[in-house]
């Protein structure tokens, strides 16, 4: 019994000092995440925070991209973290979400719709210094997607009818018989799930990320429900149980290709307001995660899993996840959350066969998201992982 007592609390005096660190680190996370939003290169506009693209492989140099995206994750992880976080770095994420604000317009559809474009609306140069990418900045080709709006409904805190009739205009871009997906596996080309691009010339494509995105918007803001988010959620039940978010990443989720992601963006939604069809599934996706985490080395997939993990009620053995420089290590891991293909904006004649070649696509990458990721972690971890310890009566 005595040596029970001691261990209680040296196990307490270790987390003490975990959590105390972790305040700490959070803290200094929040005023860099502030600071790369106000202090960056000219040719980003205020709000917005630096992302960069990397054209088909690693080789090629980074260049400057003022999209929304990263932007709007950004805000919407902080959003979801703010109650958590003491006073003094509430008020820091409050200054990050007026500046979000006042850049979102810029980004806004250019007649008056209330959707977003991954790229500025405001300007017709889309690639400064692109060579021969600057033919597609004459027509502007990309539509507006479902990602970029439904994240930024939830950022600006649009009001439900703004976000209702969103969410309506959405009914309209799905895959069906007159434009189907052919991007996708054959078991799902029946499935009548949200497309990615609001714009009827674009090719359909279906994402699990960008469905579990949408599905987000519907379920933070309590939508009911329609046959196109039924089948969205019919889509993702199909992934999971045939386990082609672990056999096929890259075609299940197009533009983020990878199980970590996939499984993150369940989780989130998963976490946002409970949906029984998904639910059933929450042991094999906590093993699926598990394994992921085994399997990878990277430290931003790691915390990507860990995060997912926590939402999901398991807290891992800690590993040596950071050093005195996880600060840089993390914003200097060049690691790509998004993956972008032009082909999509091309005519679908031939379209279809450029989007596995590698020659449209790119890589993103934005060092104040990978921050985000990491702070989300720390607040995750000290949210959930205490109380996982003390209902369990050990450490996991």
């Amino acid at each position: 019994m005595i040596k029970k007592g001691i261990c209680i609390v040296l196990f307490l005096s270790v987390s003490f000092f975990t959590y105390a660190f972790n305040d700490s680190l959070i803290h200094h996370l929040l005023q860099r995440i502030d600071y790369l939003q106000v202090h960056h290169e000219s040719y980003f506009p205020t709000g917005l925070f630096p992302s960069y693209r990397q054209y088909s492989t690693k080789d090629h140099p980074l260049k400057n991209d003022d999209n929304i995206f990263f932007t709007g994750l950004t805000g919407l992880t902080l959003q979801q973290l703010r109650p958590y976080l003491q006073k003094e770095d509430q008020i820091i994420c409050d200054s990050i979400f007026q500046r979000i604000k006042k850049v979102a317009p810029k980004f806004k559809n250019a007649k008056g719709r209330n959707t977003y474009n991954f790229w500025r609306t405001d300007k017709a140069k889309i690639f400064p210094n692109g060579g021969w990418l600057n033919l597609f900045d004459r027509s502007f080709a990309l539509a507006d997607d479902f990602d970029d709006t439904a994240i930024m409904m939830m950022v600006l805190n649009e009001s439900d009818s703004i976000v209702d009739n969103v969410h309506q205009i959405m009914q309209d871009f799905t895959n069906n018989k007159e434009n189907p997906a052919r991007t996708t596996l054959s078991a799902y080309k029946g499935i009548e799930a949200y497309s990615t691009w609001f714009g009827k010339k674009m090719v359909v494509e279906l994402d699990a990320c960008t469905i579990c995105n949408t599905l987000l918007m519907v379920q933070s803001y309590h939508l009911g429900w329609t046959k196109a988010d039924s089948a969205s959620l019919e889509f993702l039940v199909q992934m999971i149980e045939k386990k082609d978010h672990i056999t096929h990443p890259e075609i299940m989720s197009v533009y983020y290709k990878t199980t970590p992601a996939i499984l993150y963006h369940l989780s989130r939604l998963m976490g946002v307001k409970q949906i029984d069809g998904l639910e059933k599934y929450k042991a094999q996706l906590i093993s699926d995660a598990i394994n992921a985490n085994n399997k990878t080395n990277d430290l931003l997939e790691k915390i990507l899993l860990r995060s997912s993990l926590l939402r999901w009620g398991v807290s891992l053995p800690d590993e040596k996840l950071f050093s005195e420089n996880i600060i840089n290590e993390t914003e200097q891991n060049n690691f790509i959350f998004f993956i972008a293909n032009l082909a999509c904006i091309l005519p679908k004649s031939f379209a279809f066969t450029l989007f596995n070649s590698g020659l449209t696509r790119f890589y993103f990458y934005s060092p104040a998201f990978n921050d985000v990721l990491l702070l989300e972690y720390l607040v995750l971890q000290k949210r959930f992982g205490a109380a996982l310890i003390q209902n369990n009566g050990s450490v996991k």
